[in-house]
């Protein structure tokens, strides 16, 4: 403290602060991506409960085209993810900086549960145009994508980490 006005640190989760551990910042980046979660589940809550307004229904051929691109955003994700994760094991030279390699484990995360995030997304929207309960299926299976593939846990840190400091060099 000097002249009376305190000093505030401010860090990004790239950044390693050693007062922040590495469980803290994992607890963080379960929230964020929890609220990435509960943000489709209550949109599709909210068009599961909304009023049909009669009009004219969805193009079938529309319908298939959004359904194939949901599915294609998912299967591009789970590939991306596997070259995002490639990419920053190859980038660990010499010793592991900790606090660094979980700041590129973060970015991963994160990209990993929006790209999952858009494809649930689409699928509620097909459902509130559609009103075909498949849509909703599928928008759920890329909920349950997200989760399964992108929630960070301790294990895949440390599955990383170890994949970092172990592998041939």
């Amino acid at each position: 403290m000097a002249d009376g006005i305190r000093s505030e640190r401010r860090t990004t989760m790239n950044q390693q602060d050693p007062t922040t551990s590495i469980e803290a910042r994992l607890r963080t980046l379960q929230m964020l991506v929890g609220a990435l979660i509960f943000g489709v589940i209550t949109f599709a809550a909210i068009a599961a409960f909304a009023p049909i307004r009669p009009g004219a229904p969805l193009n079938p051929t529309v319908q298939t085209t959004l359904m194939v691109a949901m599915v294609g955003i998912m299967i591009a994700a789970m590939a991306a993810r596997s070259l995002f994760r490639s990419s920053i094991l190859r980038s660990v030279d010499g010793e592991v900086d900790e606090g660094r390699l979980f700041g590129r484990f973060a970015a991963l995360t994160i990209i990993t549960a929006a790209i999952f995030e858009g494809a649930a997304l689409l699928g509620v929207t097909l459902f509130l145009l559609s009103r075909d309960p498949t849509d909703l299926v599928i928008a759920g299976a890329a909920l349950l994508l997200l989760y399964s593939a992108a929630y960070p846990t301790r294990s895949r840190w440390e599955t990383l980490l170890a994949d970092a400091t172990y592998r041939p060099r």
